[in-house]
């Protein structure tokens, strides 16, 4: 081919149009959006459905606010929905997915739940421990009675502003009366009447002392009569076998409470801490805040501006979700 064949052929080229042209070659912008990102929670409602858009954005952002993956167990406390206590089925579905936990990479564990079985939260603590080292246990709203149970075994315990746990004192179903029950109620009767017991001895000791001027030990007797017949009725009362059921029960509670505790706490410290969330509060539904954890002696850090946003954005939904095992970015 000669040079003006060639010359000629290229302009030819060059001028005639391009079939497979790309605007972004030439600087154009393109038009293509990119699609939104869609979650997934492995176990509950598991890897065929979809979380709502603003609850996976929002446990996006608290992800990524803690630079840890995230695993969550979000109860609503509806004994209509899936998982909604923890229970032999929650840890089931934590011990099915353990090989997909990280090995020694610690994760935060998002956790919201009215509580369930002590044996369940401490396996769940347990295996989460030995599979990744350790974990941030994360509270936004609330942890109640083996969810605070649970929390106790993160390296960490992070609390949203407003967040609480709550006692360690066990429930226990009385088939009689048809109702859930704690197990403090017993013990704690005991405790009191022995309370009410010694204190009468005193007073009747001492009021009858400055009556009569008799010596202590010749006045215990009648003391001793005095305060048996008062007490009497209300020991018979007390059902020896529930007694020692409720009194084994929470020592459980107490035992699973300072093991979790050990590795950050001292022996002593740990059996001070469980002792006090166990047997020091008046109700079940009493109100652990940050404030409260301070007094008994349990470290908790409270959630940073960038925890707390994300935070924010998750307490509208918590009470409407069920959501367990780990947080997933999905194509859409």
């Amino acid at each position: 081919m000669s040079s003006q064949e060639t010359e000629s052929s290229a302009t030819t080229s060059s001028s005639s149009p391009d079939t497979n042209h790309d605007p972004s070659k030439n600087g154009a912008t393109s038009t293509v959006k990119a699609k939104p990102s869609q979650y997934i929670a492995s176990a509950c409602p598991g890897p065929d459905t979809h979380l709502p858009p603003e609850v996976g954005l929002a446990l996006a952002a608290l992800r990524d606010a803690l630079k840890l993956p995230l695993w969550m167990i979000v109860q609503s406390g509806d004994n209509g929905a899936n998982y909604p206590d923890l229970d032999e089925e929650v840890w089931e579905a934590f011990f099915d997915t353990r090989h997909e936990l990280p090995s020694k990479q610690p994760i935060a564990l998002l956790i919201h739940s009215p509580g369930g079985q002590a044996e369940s939260a401490y396996k769940i603590a347990s295996v989460i421990r030995r599979r990744c080292g350790g974990f941030v246990a994360v509270v936004p709203r609330y942890a109640k009675s083996a969810a605070t149970l649970l929390a106790l075994g993160g390296a960490l315990i992070v609390m949203g502003t407003d967040a609480e746990l709550g006692p360690l004192d066990a429930q226990i179903f009385d088939p009689e009366q048809e109702r859930w029950s704690s197990a403090l109620d017993e013990v704690q009767a005991l405790e009191r009447v022995n309370a009410f017991a010694l204190q009468a001895i005193n007073e009747f000791v001492l009021f009858t002392q400055l009556r009569s001027g008799k010596k202590v030990n010749t006045l215990m007797p009648s003391a001793m009569k005095f305060v048996e017949g008062m007490m009497q009725p209300l020991l018979n009362k007390i059902d020896t076998i529930h007694y020692s059921q409720s009194s084994r029960v929470l020592k459980v509670a107490e035992e699973y409470a300072v093991r979790l505790l050990m590795p950050k706490y001292s022996r002593r410290e740990a059996e001070k801490i469980a002792r006090h969330l166990v047997e020091k509060y008046p109700q079940h539904e009493f109100v652990i805040d940050v404030e409260e954890t301070e007094k008994i002696g349990l470290r908790v850090s409270v959630a940073d501006d960038q925890v707390a946003s994300a935070i924010d954005a998750l307490i509208p939904h918590l009470d409407k979700i069920n959501v367990i095992g780990e947080l997933r970015e999905v194509t859409a």
